[in-house]
């Protein structure tokens, strides 16, 4: 057995067997979609990618990115509140009026990577740890996986 990358001659079949198995489960892409995914790789999947600055009275305090991807799911990135405007809210309010942003674009489930010790930051607005991930960017830093249904 081996495995190696896929051919131009594959790419029919393959989008075939995969637009089959996304059927079993409930997924609808059509045979050309899925041959540019299998062409263009996984930034096909990817239909939105912003970044938003945070601002309290016309300055600029913060950041955050929210990457859209197919299936409605959205991830959350770069969420930074400048430090000296830390544990005033700003960081729920952000978080409270991104979670409207994604309702309104009809985002069904929302996710992040955080730091353990803001598990419960996350928490209290609705997210549940769905995973750990050890020394994932660099050794020693761990992150959890967070999520919420909207």
């Amino acid at each position: 057995m081996k495995i190696e990358q896929i051919s131009k001659n594959e790419v029919i079949e393959l989008s075939y067997l995969l637009v089959k198995y996304w059927k079993e489960r409930g997924m609808e892409y059509d045979l050309k979609w899925t041959e540019q995914y299998l062409i263009e790789g996984h930034k096909n999947e990817l239909k939105d990618d912003i970044t938003f600055s945070v601002k309290n009275d016309g300055i600029l305090i913060g950041i955050i990115s929210v990457v859209v991807f197919e299936g409605d799911l959205a991830e959350l990135r770069d969420f930074v509140i400048k430090e000296g405007m830390r544990g005033q809210g700003y960081g729920t309010k952000t978080l409270k009026l991104i979670l409207d942003w994604c309702k309104d674009n009809q985002i069904r489930k929302v996710m992040s990577l955080i730091f353990p010790k803001h598990e419960q930051f996350l928490a209290k607005l609705g997210f549940a740890r769905e995973g750990y991930l050890k020394d994932h960017f660099i050794n020693g830093e761990d992150l959890l996986i967070m999520s919420k249904k909207l």
